[in-house]
Parts: structure tokens; sequence; C-alpha cells
């Protein structure tokens, strides 16, 4: 998937969109606040399958859990992995 940052309000909030790939749809917003000295990101995707109802189908049963769980990973990843020793980044849904 391709995608374009087609929204940023530095520090705070970014979206991304798909400009080509799998889905007939693709907005992601990734949102920081600051929160009890730790970083709270929170992520909301809307997305969209193509092939009409169908696609809707696999949305529904398939794609949500997944995206989810891969979006879960991810922050988890960030958590892990951040650079920064003095804060904590926390996933939020």
């Amino acid at each position: 998937m391709t995608s374009r940052i087609t929204e940023f309000a530095a520090p705070s909030r970014f979206v991304d969109e798909q400009v080509s790939g799998p889905f007939a749809s693709w907005w992601h917003e990734h949102v920081f606040e600051e929160r009890e000295n730790a970083t709270l990101m929170t992520d909301t995707v809307h997305f969209r399958s193509p092939a009409g109802p169908l696609g809707r189908l696999v949305d529904t049963v398939v794609l949500t859990t997944y995206l989810t769980r891969l979006l879960t990973q991810r922050n988890h990843w960030l958590r892990t992995n951040s650079r920064s020793r003095s804060r904590r980044i926390r996933p939020g849904f």
C-alpha cells in the first residue's frame, strides 16, 4: 500500500490516506495527547474493501479484527522500542 500524509498538525496529529493499494478507501488518523507524563497515541482507521457487498462482509468478518490486532502489535512495538527513556507511549483505542 502506498499512502500520503494528507493532514499534519505537529506535534499532535496527522492523517495518512491510501494513494494506491488493496483498499477501495483507507483513512488513518494518529492523535498524540500528553497524559500524566506520558503520550497517549490514538489510532482511528476508516477503510473499505473493494467488491461491494462481498467486500463489506470481508471487512466485518475478517479485516476489522485483523487490523485491530495489527495496530495493537505496532503500538506495542513503538512502546517497547521508543528511544525516549523519559517518556512512555501508551496506545489508545
